[in-house]
């Protein structure tokens, strides 16, 4: 009886000592928050005002050429492009430095091409 007495006195100071030898070697975790994501909204950009397709009709001369179909004054353009016959040269079509005209680079002449210039008012 005395070895069962002792027994369980040495398991019951075993589970006694367990919890705080592991406590203390085990280093503490830091206390977690956990917060709902947050979402950003971007408010819808200014309608688009004073819109216009502006549109010029050119002949291009022999060789290398480059024409233009500007915006009104006070608007800036957006984008542009052409319209060639089949079979003609365009090569390119661009924004002027200013931004007040679109611009398009031509190789061969004598071609009826149509210039458009997308503007809408500007700053």
């Amino acid at each position: 009886m005395r070895k069962l007495l002792a027994i369980s006195a040495l398991a019951a100071l075993v589970l006694l000592l367990v919890p705080i030898a592991t406590s203390s070697a085990a280093p503490k975790a830091k206390p977690t928050t956990t917060t709902a994501p947050t979402t950003t909204t971007t408010p819808p950009p200014p309608p688009l005002s004073g819109y216009e397709v502006v549109s010029r009709q050119v002949v291009t001369a022999p060789g290398p050429n480059t024409h233009a179909v500007a915006c009104p004054a006070g608007k800036k353009v957006l984008g542009g492009g052409f319209h060639e016959p089949l079979g003609s040269a365009g090569r390119s079509s661009f924004p002027s430095a200013d931004g007040s005209a679109w611009n398009i680079y031509w190789e061969n002449g004598g071609v009826t091409v149509t210039l458009y210039a997308v503007c809408a008012d500007g700053p």
